[in-house]
């Protein structure tokens, strides 16, 4: 498997198809575009950046787009194949380098507001554990805010195993991808 080429067409529990592909430096634009929408949901953009953040920077769109499929794995999911069609969620990993310890990167995921809650978060998650499986990675860490009671839900009801603990009000989750998902119990 190529991640740099990867593409997955799927379908929603709601009978939706989407398109979950690699990310590509010409996303760009419609990756800007798409934070635009993001940045509409207060609520959303507190709970991906643990904060407020208006705008994206050229620097911050070219270092979001343009990632090398070896420590930096991107992936986004839209309505279609075709490369005008809008983002609706996207998705990375980066490997942490700790020593010599390369197996373990920081996942993280955005779908924009309107299509929340309709397991688009879950198949990319999924699809990064793959990829990620597939390069060595046995782990996935995240901080995400306590009271982000979704993207939690997404992470314990992902099959994997999961260790947990809170700190200050962020949640810091570690999910071991290092073998296929289990069946969940939520």
């Amino acid at each position: 498997m190529e991640p740099s080429k990867y593409y997955k067409e799927e379908t929603l529990p709601d009978g939706s198809k989407i398109v979950i592909r690699a990310i590509r430096p010409d996303d760009r634009e419609l990756f800007a575009r798409a934070f635009q929408q993001f940045t509409k949901s207060p609520e959303s953009v507190r709970f991906r950046f643990h904060g407020f953040k208006r705008s994206l920077s050229e620097s911050e769109a070219i270092q979001m787009t343009e990632v090398d499929f070896v420590d930096h794995v991107g992936l986004v999911a839209t309505f279609g194949p075709g490369p005008e069609q809008p983002l609706i969620g996207a998705g990375r990993y980066i490997v942490c380098v700790n020593g010599t310890n390369h197996n373990r990167a920081e996942v993280a995921f955005a779908v924009l507001h309107e299509h929340q809650g309709k397991g688009i978060g879950s198949l990319l998650l999924h699809q990064l554990a793959m990829i990620g499986r597939a390069q060595g990675l046995h782990e996935f860490q995240a901080e995400v805010l306590a009271d982000n009671r979704q993207m939690i839900a997404v992470l314990k009801g992902s099959g994997f195993p999961i260790d947990r603990s809170t700190e200050v009000g962020v949640d810091r989750v570690l999910l071991k991808i290092a073998n296929e998902p289990q069946a969940s119990n939520q």
